[in-house]
């Protein structure tokens, strides 16, 4: 490929990289034959620095942009990794709800039996106005309960998996003044 730099990340949809570049996928390189790419990467991605070094692996990743992040105090530097692919949630993640009863010790304006509470609905014959221990049912302990299995989901957006390659050979990037 013409007219890249030494250290360019592309996308690219073949099988194998052209000439002069290398899939992502964080290979170790002998420094050796490589000083313009060590140059301008060092050990920010893996190596020794003394006779190899690493270029970026960005298998199963997205690149972001490194530097401060304006909405928040995190501080990203380049070659560092963050994020996971699945998450499980805990209960002080989840948006806050409750799972209410209307009860009431009245029916009809009237206690039926002060040691029990009802449910207070005006639509639906929950329970008899009758104190007759026989026909005092409790509630199913299950009717209410734990649900869920803990368990990871997925974190990811939609996403499909291309290559991404870097340039070894080409014009050296020199920084602006």
């Amino acid at each position: 490929m013409a007219d890249c730099y030494i250290g360019e990340v592309r996308i690219f949809v073949g099988m194998r990289p052209p000439r002069n570049w290398l899939f992502c996928e964080g290979q170790l390189l002998p420094i050796a034959g490589n000083e313009s790419l060590y140059s301008l990467l060092g050990t920010t991605y893996g190596g020794d620095g003394i006779t190899r070094f690493a270029i970026p692996d960005l298998r199963g990743c997205v690149p972001i942009g490194q530097g401060q992040d304006p909405s928040s105090s995190n501080n990203i530097h380049c070659g560092t990794r963050i994020g996971t692919e699945t998450v499980t949630l805990s209960s002080s993640q989840l948006a806050e709800h409750s799972h209410s009863l209307n009860t009431n010790t009245q029916f009809d304006g009237t206690t039926v039996a002060p040691d029990r509470m009802y449910i207070n609905s005006l639509n639906i014959e929950a329970f008899s106005n009758t104190t007759d221990p026989n026909r005092l049912i409790n509630f199913n302990q299950n009717a209410v309960s734990t649900v869920g299995g803990g368990q990871p989901h997925e974190n990811r957006m939609p996403y499909m998996a291309l290559h991404y390659m870097i340039a070894t050979q080409g014009e050296y990037p020199m920084p602006t003044e």
